[in-house]
């Protein structure tokens, strides 16, 4: 009896350490590909010349931008979206919302059906530009200059405290 207690615990504490080390695997893992992609991208510049507004005008900041590439249905999309809201002073800068779609008219049904803090709401007439930012899951946040420069690159949900430290101050540092 005491044997197969210790069998029965024995294999549960295992499995527990298999479990944890798994978890701890898959963060470290995120977070090593949360990093390529940064490196990846960061000092680039985004050609801004295939990115319209809903009007089918082109794109092109006069401000730095965070640009938030996004869909109606992500959830954490729109727990980012609330996390803008917070954000009192954006005179310096912009945020734009860029649609993952091939549709222009998504963008458009978006924007007159549902409630948002963009600045303005962006769409790609070339659909490869998705596969260019390493768009694999949404949401992506690029925080670019005003020429285009990628200043900071995220792939995935935010916080405010990211958004403080890390983002508000890149938006601010460079201006032309």
């Amino acid at each position: 009896m005491f044997q197969q207690n210790l069998f029965r615990y024995g294999v549960l504490a295992l499995l527990f350490i298999i479990i944890l080390f798994a978890m701890l695997n898959k963060e470290s893992s995120f977070n090593t590909y949360q990093q390529s992609m940064a490196d990846r991208f960061i000092g680039k510049k985004l050609d801004f010349s295939n990115i319209v507004d809903v009007e089918n005008k082109k794109f092109s900041p006069e401000l730095p931008a965070m640009i938030h590439v996004f869909t109606n249905y992500c959830k954490y999309c729109k727990n980012d979206l609330a996390l803008f809201r917070r954000l009192e002073d954006r005179s310096n800068y912009r945020i734009y919302g860029l649609i993952w779609s091939d549709q222009l008219s998504d963008a458009k049904v978006f924007t007159a059906n549902y409630p948002h803090d963009y600045d303005e709401i962006l769409f790609s007439t070339a659909p490869n530009i998705f596969i260019e930012l390493g768009v694999k899951g949404i949401p992506i946040t690029i925080v670019v200059g005003v020429d285009g420069e990628i200043l900071y690159y995220k792939a995935h949900s935010l916080n405010f405290a990211e958004i403080q430290s890390n983002i508000l101050p890149k938006l601010s540092m460079k201006t032309n």
